[in-house]
């Protein structure tokens, strides 16, 4: 018996053929005669016994072995899937409106006219089609699989799939099912008639792809790899729809993955993805015990009467059990009325998250008890409380205790400090530091111009200081500034600048990544989004550069130009030397830094002098008299007391009033004529005692020489007593 082997040779949507391999010796396979079965817009392909059956744009071909032509048959609607019966009795096709076409006796050797039987119960696309006995299965996006009889229509049905159906596949005898679903999961049916319950192998999964097999967009817009601080290992969230983990070794533990989908939702198969719930923000607890997300999806009713539409968000948070399952502890539909920007959790308290958003508002949840209604007025009849009181007593509900806002900008991106005293959020135009126990504003740093946006901002502990790093963007025009700073949050200064425009060329958005926190220097993983090339920095302590600036240095530069594909994301494992990549065409990479040949290139270019972000020399000369931004880090010399936060010093009562007349009168009266006025040095001088303010001054250290030539114009700050009058200024 010749055992022949059928092989499509072609491009899908392109020219395809059949060629035919014999392969009754396996170690000598032998390229036989080309079929005569070829197309111009190949589609999909199925062949069983001596037939084989190739789609075309506007029908399909079917040819069997003995025949000297394939022939055609037309179809209505484009043609998605087929499939032919292995007892060559039929060939079933399927169309892009989810109707299912069987042409019953069109592969005999005859010239009768064939009318093929129709069977419509798809609302979309089939996807794929396969004959199992008496049987014809069926699937496609509506994750349901049908098990069709083809002599009287019955039908049975395998709903609630994860995702859309791709591929089926089934054995010898006909009685095992593996089903292969979109998102990158096996599902393996044992028994085919009663309740079925499949089982599952399970892969890391991939973005769900839309009805024209591309990548439905906002699942690759975010971070898809996330960090566990206080957990081993790192997280994934590829399909937005699914979490899943995995250990320092890159293996999953698919035991613990937390499925997000929500139910009881209508969504129109023909419709986009934003009609769907998909993940906009994650944040993991120290422990990763508490997870908050937060998901969002477009109304379709809403669509039909406002062009944007209208977003419906969900945030969530999820307690893992004992059993190492997560499961569903508190839900709010109105944490914000705009999308989340911002999901972060304290690096040491378990139970604080943080949640930003674009209508200019933060908020901090916690963990609090609530107590039933029983309990609270009456306990029981001998005065002790019942067991259902005491259930009561202990129910815990997260909700908001803090809720603040600054200058109505919307949040952009924010980071808490390493030690978690500190929450900095990225506005546009400026990056604000707040106190995270008590909400107080800090500290503001303003960027080069208002329209600047703050892309991602890290802390982390490196070279003995506390450092906060943000990446930022402005769009001059053709121009286009992006830079990478480095603020000293110690001394409220910029210690480093790294010019990103210049460092990665091309365009697209930014990714920055910090190793594990550590005192002798920072390593950063700096890529653009899709592209195909990373580049490793470190920022180390600089000899040359005075006061101590921190200066970037290049340490690897990571390509993957010899496999083609763009790298969406990326992260640190627990050693420092091996990265977790995520690229374009869904897979994920292990890479040692270590194996990885380093490229020198001339970084001089890429840092710009710090002096370029002197704040002093954008104000203007009456803004320096009273405009009150100085801060008593300036008069700070080196050798002074090393303090974690400098408070901007308030501006004086009168300052905040402004120019009104009860203050001008002060100064000049408004009875006196203009030729009977005082001279201009009185004038001056009734100016700076109404409107003007002491000026901050800082004990020397006892290291210090007294004298006043190591401290250039330390006479010019006064005394300490200054000092003390500005504070008890700042404390009206």
């Amino acid at each position: 018996v010749q055992e022949t082997l059928f092989v499509c040779v072609g491009q899908r949507g392109g020219l395809a053929w059949l060629e035919q391999v014999q392969v009754s010796d396996t170690s000598a396979p032998q390229r036989l005669e080309a079929a005569p079965l070829s197309v111009s817009h190949s589609g999909a392909f199925a062949a069983a016994g001596d037939a084989a059956a190739l789609l075309d744009q506007r029908g399909f071909r079917v040819w069997r072995r003995g025949w000297q032509s394939s022939k055609f048959y037309g179809q209505s609607h484009e043609p998605t899937a087929v499939c032919v019966d292995p007892l060559l009795r039929y060939v079933a096709v399927g169309d892009v409106k989810g109707v299912v076409w069987t042409w019953w006796g069109i592969l005999d050797d005859d010239n009768v006219k064939k009318v093929p039987a129709r069977w419509h119960w798809h609302s979309s696309a089939v996807r794929t089609l396969l004959p199992c006995g008496p049987l014809c299965l069926s699937g496609g996006n509506e994750a349901v699989l049908c098990m069709r009889n083809v002599e009287d229509d019955n039908l049975n049905t395998v709903p609630r799939f994860p995702g859309p159906l791709r591929h089926l596949a089934v054995c010898a005898a006909a009685n095992r099912i593996c089903v292969s679903v979109a998102e990158n999961t096996l599902a393996l049916i044992d028994e085919l008639h009663g309740f079925i319950k499949p089982r599952w192998i399970h892969g890391i999964d991939v973005p769900i792809a839309g009805p024209d097999e591309k990548v439905e967009a906002g699942h690759q817009d975010g971070d898809v790899l996330h960090s566990l601080a206080g957990a081993a290992g790192v997280a994934m969230t590829a399909s937005g729809r699914r979490i899943q983990f995995l250990d320092n070794s890159g293996s999953c533990n698919y035991s613990q993955s937390l499925r997000l989908d929500r139910g009881n939702y209508v969504q129109p198969m023909d419709a986009d993805a934003g009609h769907k719930w998909t993940l906009l923000q994650i944040a993991f607890s120290v422990s990763a015990k508490h997870i908050m997300t937060c998901e969002s999806r477009r109304s379709p009713a809403a669509d039909r009467f406002h062009n944007e539409g209208v977003r419906t968000l969900a945030l969530k948070w999820w307690r893992r059990g004992e059993d190492g399952q997560y499961e569903l502890h508190s839900l709010s539909n109105s944490a914000h009325v705009a999308d989340v920007t911002v999901a972060l959790a304290h690096p040491n308290q378990e139970h604080c998250f943080v949640t930003g958003a674009s209508d200019g508002t933060f908020k901090f949840w916690d963990l609090k008890n609530i107590k039933g209604e029983a309990s609270k007025t009456e306990g029981g009849q001998d005065g002790k409380q019942t067991h259902v009181e005491q259930q009561q007593e202990h129910k815990q509900c997260w909700q908001c205790t803090m809720l603040g806002s600054w200058r109505n900008r919307p949040v952009m991106c924010g980071c808490f400090a390493t030690d978690g005293s500190i929450l900095a959020l990225g506005f546009s135009g400026f990056v604000v530091l707040f106190e995270a126990s008590t909400g107080r504003e800090l500290h503001v740093f303003p960027l080069h111009k208002a329209s600047d946006k703050v892309d991602s901002l890290r802390s982390v502990i490196a070279c003995g200081r506390l450092l906060l790093v943000a990446s930022v963007c402005s769009n001059n025009g053709e121009a286009r500034c992006e830079d990478l700073l480095v603020w000293d949050l110690m001394r409220l200064s910029i210690a480093a600048k790294l010019d990103l425009a210049k460092a990665l060329p091309r365009r697209g958005p930014i990714l920055v990544r910090v190793a594990s926190d550590n005192y002798a220097g920072l390593r950063l993983l700096l890529a653009r989004r899709a592209s195909k090339e990373l580049q490793l920095w470190q920022l180390t302590q600089s000899d040359v550069v005075p006061d101590g600036a921190l200066v970037f240095k290049q340490e690897v530069r990571l390509t993957s130009e010899p496999v083609n594909q763009g790298i969406l994301d990326f992260s640190f494992l627990e050693s420092e030397q091996r990265l977790l990549c995520w690229t374009s065409r869904h897979e994920l990479w292990d890479m040692d830094i270590t194996e990885a040949k380093s490229m020198t290139v001339d970084t001089a270019a890429t840092q710009p002098p710090l002096e370029e972000e002197e704040t002093e020399a954008r104000r203007g000369k009456l803004a320096r008299l009273v405009g009150g931004r100085e801060t008593a880090a300036d008069a700070t010399q080196q050798g002074d007391a090393v303090q974690l936060v400098r408070l901007q010093l308030r501006t004086t009562p009168a300052q905040q009033a402004g120019i009104v007349p009860h203050l001008i009168e002060k100064i000049v009266p408004p009875h006196v004529p203009s030729h009977m006025l005082q001279p201009p040095s009185m004038i001056w001088a009734g100016l700076l005692s109404v409107f003007g303010k002491t000026l901050p001054t800082v004990a020397p250290s006892t290291a210090q020489a007294p004298a006043g030539k190591d401290r250039p114009g330390a006479d010019a700050l006064g005394s300490p007593g200054s000092a003390k009058k500005a504070e008890d200024e700042d404390n009206h």
